[in-house]
């Protein structure tokens, strides 16, 4: 029967130990430890919330003045001095800014109370739920204990309920050569050295990864660079296939996979208003391309692909039938191959690792000796994978992995023919080289090894630049981004950390551990560079003799790259200095250069515009009024004021608004130009009538702002609206009925001027 997987989330108590003799150690050294204890925990929230936003996490603080904790209110007068400032749950910005807050107040601090309200915490919590549990101690252990008779009991209770403890010691000196706590050295023992004798006994009874680390220890571990830690989790299980007969169950790892920056997220503005509904839905409407005003409902849509210059559609039918179906999932062996015949530019997307299930003796049966003999031989097996039911198949290579006992396969897709891209390059067989060229490229490569330019813990050469130990600077900084404005809310983008500039870019800066490593390489590469050195080219020298090469070899033996490329012909060239071929020029040689120019005329024609469409309802609405082949000046405007109208009734939210406003400022505009100031008027009334109360009131607002009323007399005789009443119009907040809109009929224009004339 397979293990039980590990549980994905974890609860943390952390006990923050405040009492008398922390409150000392604060005095002797102005507060630094205490500040070091609030960064530690201050970080150990903010990677959580970084990397691990399903984790809990609560915060309990001994030696307070007050009491505050769920044990006291059961069992009055005991668990005194003791605060639950944060409950367990997941933490967030407010809960790290709520740490600053936290001030030593020295009172009794009872270390053994402070473990069983943290250990309660976290089973209330809890309960039956699969979490991994752990226990944080900040402490001195300096105060006294009073309640040393409940110890057994305590580290009894946190190994039933599987807590870990995690002792942060301060000032930590005792280190016992034993656990036993008979010792007959317990007596010269002062009180903070028994106290840290009892973690240690507790530490090693617990177990549960419980452990003792010093502050300093624990500050710089949570402060340096780290990567998010991935559940071991497979990515398909199936069975490793060898014919109908043999099939051994195995399980696939991703073991490398490209990490990707989160992409940002469209909330609502109110966010920095500190408004909690920031959930915004997308909405997609689509409209026919030749006629935008009208939408293309949902069953009248087929998906399509493009087939050279022709769209071939497909319905829901055709296109579950067009998916390839690769069977049930597999890890089929079609042939083994030698593994120096596994070319390393094939190897595609991340690798996996193939391993047998847990608790499987059966399956281990069959797999080591597998894996064993592909090791021997040095040979690698070529798979057929389908990783999930019924998709399409994938052409695998997996090699054998031997380490530290443990026996696997890692497994790389490998391209299709599809897949592959043939490129000719240019032959340097024919390049000349000298001795002194090759011994002074040997000795660079050499100095540059990487096998041995870095130095581990214990001060030894090791390998530099492995994979584990480079972090992506990309991705550090973006999270230091994120997280200073997490903090600070407005706060201007911090500079590059330097902690991250020397580990992931500034490679031969002062602490990396290439630094060394490129100043050894220096002189090799100025040898280099005075062996292989290349020369500017004199722009003034009359002649063209480089061709387009911007630097010359130093020795005369050409141009850097090769020989300079055919001058390609500009687009302004005559025919005569254009090169012969196949081109224009050469397939017009009978007909003149006027009638080889393009006829510009057929290109500059203008479009002539019979509706106003809200794809460009301005430009439109201008092109019908200009026209000449007739009078559309009473169609644009109507047509204008129903595509406003449409604008504004249509807009989610304000998403219209602009475009409906550059709309009526062109209304209006054209009216004034075209002496239909009534037209205007009349719609701008209702306009104000509709929108000026309402869902649609910002866009009144809007048309407010800009300063866009009735047109008046003064621009148009006849309008009858004066400039006062105009005013009045745009501040008033109904539409007044008595307000005249329409031009008078004293100042109409006399139809029958003619007529009176006569």
């Amino acid at each position: 029967m397979a293990a039980k997987p590990p549980p994905s989330k974890e609860a943390v108590a952390i006990v923050w130990d405040m009492g008398k003799h922390m409150q000392g150690i604060a005095e002797i050294d102005g507060g630094q430890t205490m500040e070091e204890c609030r960064a530690a925990i201050a970080e150990f929230m903010l990677k959580k919330i970084q990397y691990s936003h399903q984790d809990e996490v609560g915060l309990v603080v001994g030696g307070t003045e007050g009491t505050h904790n769920q044990l006291a209110v059961q069992y009055p007068g005991e668990y005194q001095h003791i605060t639950c400032v944060l409950p367990i749950g997941k933490p967030s910005p407010d809960d790290v800014k709520k740490l600053k807050t936290v001030k030593c107040e020295g009172g009794t601090m009872d270390m053994i109370d402070c473990l069983v309200v943290a250990g309660d915490l976290l089973n209330s919590r809890v309960k039956k739920l699969r979490f991994r549990k752990r226990v944080f101690l900040f402490t001195s252990a300096g105060d006294e204990v009073d309640r040393k008779d409940d110890l057994e009991a305590v580290v009894n209770s946190f190994k039933m309920n599987e807590i870990s403890l995690i002792v942060v010691g301060v000032g930590f000196t005792y280190n016992p050569p034993d656990d036993d706590l008979e010792a007959d050295d317990w007596d010269d023992l002062t009180e903070k050295q028994q106290n840290e004798k009892v973690l240690h006994h507790m530490v090693a009874t617990i177990g549960h990864d419980s452990i003792i680390t010093p502050l300093d220890t624990a500050l710089r571990r949570l402060t340096d660079l780290s990567a998010r830690s991935v559940l071991q989790r497979t990515m398909t299980r199936g069975c490793w296939e060898f014919g109908e007969d043999l099939k051994i169950p195995v399980f696939a790892y991703m073991k490398t996979a490209k990490f990707r920056v989160p992409s940002l997220r469209r909330v609502s503005k109110k966010t920095e208003e500190g408004d909690e509904n920031t959930k915004v839905n997308i909405e997609r409407r689509y409209f026919r391309s030749d006629d935008p005003d009208i939408e293309v409902p949902e069953p009248d849509r087929v998906k399509a692909y493009q087939y050279g210059c022709t769209v071939v559609p497909f319905n829901e039918v055709d296109t579950q039938v067009l998916k390839f179906d690769g069977g049930i999932k597999s890890l089929r062996t079609l042939a083994f191959i030698p593994k120096k015949s596994i070319r390393r530019h094939h190897l595609m997307h991340g690798s996996a690792v193939l391993a047998t299930p847990p608790n499987d003796p059966d399956a281990d049966a069959a797999f080591v000796p597998l894996v064993q003999a592909l090791y021997e031989m040095d040979m690698a097996v070529i798979l057929r994978v389908v990783k999930v039911n019924y998709k399409e198949p994938t052409i695998c290579v997996a090699w054998p992995h031997i380490t530290n006992g443990k026996k696997c396969l890692m497994m790389n897709e490998l391209p299709y023919c599809e897949d592959l891209r043939k490129f000719d390059f240019k032959n340097y067989a024919d390049e000349p080289l000298t001795a002194d060229q090759l011994k002074a490229a040997g000795n660079l490569i050499n100095t540059m090894d990487l096998s041995t330019a870095g130095v581990d813990e214990e001060g030894e050469q090791c390998e530099a630049l492995r994979p584990r130990d480079v972090y992506n600077p990309v991705v550090q900084y973006f999270q230091q981004a994120v997280r200073v404005r997490l903090l600070k809310g407005d706060a201007g983008l911090p500079p590059l950390d330097e902690k991250i500039a020397k580990s992931c870019c500034l490679f031969a800066s002062e602490g990396n551990d290439l630094a060394k490593f490129f100043q050894a390489a220096h002189p090799h590469i100025e040898n280099l560079k005075t062996l292989m050195s290349v020369k500017l080219l004199d722009k003034d020298q009359p002649g063209d003799v480089h061709g387009s090469k911007k630097y010359w070899f130093a020795d005369g033996r050409g141009p850097v790259g090769g020989e300079p490329p055919a001058k390609k012909r500009r687009l302004d060239d005559t025919p005569s200095s254009a090169t012969t071929g196949n081109s224009y020029w050469a397939t017009n040689d009978n007909k003149s250069t006027a009638e080889k120019t393009l006829d510009m005329d057929k290109y500059m024609e203008k479009k002539v515009v019979n509706a106003i469409t809200t794809m460009t309802p301005v430009t439109d609405f201008n092109a019908m009024i200009r026209r000449v082949d007739g009078d559309f000046v009473g169609q644009a405007i109507k047509e204008m004021q129903v595509i406003i109208t449409k604008l504004v009734q249509d807009s989610i939210g304000s998403q219209l608004y602009n475009k409906a406003k550059e709309c009526v400022q062109a209304l209006r505009d054209a009216c004034v130009r075209e002496d239909e100031p009534g037209a205007f008027n009349t719609f701008l009334a209702g306009l104000k009538k509709t929108c000026a109360v309402g869902p649609k009131q910002k866009f009144w607002t809007l048309i407010q702002t800009i300063g866009v009323s009735l047109i008046t007399a003064e621009e148009v005789p006849g309008a009858g609206v004066s400039r006062a009443e105009a005013e009045q119009f745009l501040k008033a907040a109904e539409v007044e009925e008595d307000l005249v809109i329409q031009p008078s009929v004293e100042s109409e224009p006399n139809d029958d001027l003619f007529g009176a004339l006569d």
